[in-house]
């Protein structure tokens, strides 16, 4: 089936009317009246409205303006397909020639079973917008949450580490002068001063966790365990706590970073909330 104009429509889902998205055999100008048809009106309309295959001439066309204009672009015939998908009418596949032609049902069905594939295709587009905008979103919302957890951070860390040198100063200084629960109230101000430090170092390394790739290789957990009592010696001595593990720990395959910042969150956990009973802290 030759044609000399192709007009593809899709239909708006808040005015139900049909625009125009593509087109094919007119100018700009030529086509610029033709770019927004209310479904209530011609053959594109009709067809939308009935679901239905119209083929017909121009100048049967009852709407006299519209049928002027598309003689002026040379049109004679026009065939609408519905483009159809689950019962649902997306668009409207436009087609005009400029001389009469004659269709057979095996052209018809041919003309269908193509809008058919548009309507799917059209779908298909909607679907992967749709999927496309709500990831821009997640993103969006995501980058939103990394920016308050960083704010929320910074603007911690500074009373956190402010609040624990003063408790310090104050016990080093006045300690002698408080009595024991004016001692313990200091001892628990720095506990509390702390663990909010610790909080907002677990906050920074939970978003770099987050943006840095996973390199997995051998990784030697007794190696990263000595790293890390090294450096938690002067806190061991002070508080008389073993850190002790399984020489028999496997290599395993892990991303060794990943892997330093759950061991020493575990044994930082474990120092915070131990008590002060803790005296060891044992891995295996």
């Amino acid at each position: 089936l030759n044609v000399d104009v192709v007009r593809m429509y899709l239909m708006e889902e808040t005015t139900k009317d049909l625009t125009l998205v593509a087109y094919k055999g007119l100018s700009r100008e030529q086509v610029e009246p033709l770019r927004n048809i209310p479904i209530s009106k011609g053959f594109s309309g009709k067809a939308a409205r009935e679901k239905s295959f119209i083929a017909q001439r121009v100048s049967d066309l009852r709407n006299g303006e519209r049928a002027t204009l598309l003689h002026h672009v040379g049109l004679e015939v026009v065939i609408c397909v519905p483009l159809i998908i689950k019962n649902n009418v997306v668009g409207v596949m436009n087609l005009g020639t400029r001389e009469n032609i004659s269709l057979n049902p095996e052209k018809i069905d041919l003309l269908v079973a193509i809008g058919n594939q548009v309507a799917v295709a059209v779908n298909v587009a909607r679907l992967y917008e749709d999927v496309r905008n709500k990831a821009q979103e997640i993103q969006r919302k995501k980058e939103q949450l990394e920016f308050f957890a960083y704010s929320v951070a910074h603007d911690l860390k500074s009373p956190a580490v402010g609040v624990l040198g003063f408790a310090e100063l104050l016990a080093r200084k006045y300690g002698g002068q408080l009595d024991e629960r004016g001692r313990k109230y200091c001892q628990q101000i720095k506990q509390a001063a702390q663990l909010i430090e610790s909080f907002v170092k677990d906050i920074n390394e939970y978003i770099t966790t987050r943006k840095v790739a996973l390199t997995f290789q051998k990784t030697d957990i007794r190696k990263i365990l000595s790293r890390i009592k090294d450096d938690l010696v002067p806190v061991l001595n002070r508080r008389k706590i073993h850190l002790v593990w399984d020489e028999n720990i496997p290599v395993v395959i892990a991303d060794e970073s990943a892997m330093t910042r759950v061991l020493k969150n575990l044994i930082d956990n474990a120092l915070s909330h131990g008590g002060d009973d803790l005296h060891r802290i044992a891995i295996n």
